[in-house]
């Protein structure tokens, strides 16, 4: 794992832990073990961590069951009863384990840490909502 790699980890981890808002670049740093020279030589402060976190561990959560209702609605177009309907929009959340090694390691992560994230993140930076709603329009 690059470098980059692991500090993006780190990052994640620290944020899932202690939220986006009251982790600072400092803590990063020190949570990562890299030294601040070699932070920056990535990235050009907190919110180039922040933005760089979402897209490699916060959005393919959510593209995964994007993909997997397109894939149900092309192979039957009829959920006939509530329940069926029910069922398969909770059966469209990914689990961790389905991405590989990408969130293998984060001490922090579970269900509730990383929804907290997500609503953060969304709070902080609203052209994520945008997004969201536009996939599910998809």
């Amino acid at each position: 794992m690059s470098t980059k790699e692991c500090i993006l980890k780190s990052s994640f981890d620290l944020f899932l832990r202690d939220g986006i808002g009251e982790s600072s670049a400092n803590e990063a740093i020190k949570f990562s073990g890299v030294t601040k020279g070699c932070f920056y030589h990535h990235f050009s402060g907190k919110e180039e961590l922040i933005s760089e976190v979402i897209n490699k561990y916060i959005c393919p959560f959510f593209e995964k069951p994007v993909e997997r209702l397109k894939q149900k609605i092309n192979e039957d177009r009829n959920l006939s009863n509530p329940r069926e309907k029910l069922w398969f929009c909770y059966s469209l959340s990914p689990d961790f384990n389905e991405f590989g090694d990408l969130y293998s390691g984060i001490e922090n992560l579970n269900m509730r840490n990383f929804f907290f994230l997500v609503y953060e993140c969304m709070k902080r930076y609203p052209y994520l909502s945008d997004l969201r709603c536009r996939c599910s329009r998809e």
